[in-house]
C-alpha cells in the first residue's frame, strides 16, 4: 500500500460510487441514514448498484443494517444485495447467512500505488475521454454488451447510465476506446479523496482480448493518478483479475456480494442461487 494511506480510504471510494452510480441512474431512491447506505434503482434487478444495501460504518450492529435493509426492499417486492467487506464485515455477513441471503460473488479489492507507463494503446484502438452526452452513451452501449457475460440483462445497465449529463462531473472519468469510430471498450475513474477508483471495466465480446481493456484501464489510472490519487483500487472480476495483475495492481483484501433474490419472470435471478465460488458477477 502506498505509505500513509489509511485502507478506510479505499473503502470509502467504494461507498462513493454507489452513491455516484445512483444518481445517473432515473427514479432512483438513495437513503443513508445510521451508518446504512440502501439503494433502490431504477431496474428491479437484485444485482449489485441496481438494489444494494451497504454498512458504511462498521461500528453499527449487524442485526440492525438487517433490521433496515430486509423490509425496506420487501416493501417494494425487490431482492438486493449487501455487500460486505473482509476484515471489516464479518458479522454482518454472518447475520445475513443465518437469514435466509446467499453468497454469490467474491471480488478481489485490488490496488495499484504508481501511475502506468505511458503507451501507445493497441492497433485499431482509439481511447478518448468522454466529454459529452454521447460518449457516456457510448460506454452505456459498450457495458451493456460486456456485462450480459456477467449475467447482467443490457436493460438493467443501461438504467445505470439514464441521466448522462451526472456522469460528466469533474470528480468522474470514462474512457471509452473506439475501433473505426465503433465503442467497443470503457473504463471509468471516480476520484474520491486521496484514491482513484476504476469501474465499469467492460469490452464487447468479440473485442476482447485484444488489449482494448488494458488500454481503457490505463488511461482511468493514470488520469486519477494525475488528479492527485495517492493509490488507486478497485474489485476485479474473475475475467478481469489477469489483466489488472499483469498491469501491477495487488490484492489486498477481498469484496463479497450476498443476496436475497426474487424470483421473475427472468430465469437468472433464480439461479444466481448458487454456491460462492460459481458465479463471478462482480464490477
Amino acid at each position: 500500500m502506498a505509505e500513509g494511506i489509511d485502507p478506510r480510504l479505499l473503502a470509502l471510494n467504494v461507498f462513493e460510487s454507489v452513491r455516484e452510480f445512483a444518481r445517473w441512474q432515473d427514479a432512483c431512491m438513495c437513503i443513508e441514514e445510521d451508518g446504512i447506505l440502501l439503494v433502490a434503482g431504477a431496474s428491479e434487478s437484485p444485482l449489485g448498484y441496481a438494489n444494494c444495501a451497504l454498512r458504511v460504518d462498521s461500528a453499527v450492529d449487524a442485526k440492525l443494517v438487517l433490521e433496515r435493509a430486509v423490509p425496506f426492499f420487501a416493501d417494494q417486492e425487490r431482492g438486493f444485495t449487501l455487500w460486505v467487506r473482509a476484515g471489516a464485515d464479518e458479522d454482518l455477513e454472518a447475520a445475513a447467512l443465518r437469514q435466509g441471503l446467499r453468497a454469490v460473488s467474491e471480488s478481489p479489492w485490488m490496488v495499484l500505488d504508481a501511475a502506468l507507463p505511458e503507451c501507445a494503446p493497441p492497433e485499431g484502438i482509439e481511447v478518448r475521454r468522454v466529454t459529452d452526452a454521447a460518449g457516456v452513451r457510448d460506454a452505456a452501449e459498450v457495458n451493456a454488451d460486456a456485462y450480459q457475460s456477467l449475467a447482467f440483462a443490457a436493460e438493467d445497465v443501461r438504467a445505470i447510465y439514464a441521466r448522462p449529463e451526472r456522469a460528466l462531473e469533474p470528480n468522474v472519468a470514462i474512457f471509452v476506446g473506439y475501433a473505426d469510430g465503433v465503442p467497443v471498450s470503457t473504463a471509468t475513474a471516480l476520484q474520491t479523496a486521496g484514491v482513484g477508483g476504476v469501474y465499469w471495466v467492460g469490452t464487447r465480446e468479440p473485442r476482447r482480448t485484444k488489449g482494448f481493456a488494458a488500454a481503457c484501464t490505463r488511461a482511468a489510472v493514470n488520469h486519477a493518478f494525475l488528479g492527485g490519487a495517492r493509490v488507486v483500487t478497485l474489485q476485479a472480476t474473475r475475467m478481469g483479475e489477469s489483466l489488472y495483475r499483469r498491469l501491477g495492481f495487488r490484492t489486498v483484501a477481498a469484496h463479497r456480494w450476498l443476496m436475497a433474490a426474487i424470483a421473475r419472470h427472468t430465469s437468472v435471478w433464480v439461479s444466481l442461487f448458487t454456491p460462492l465460488g460459481e458465479v463471478a458477477l462482480v464490477l
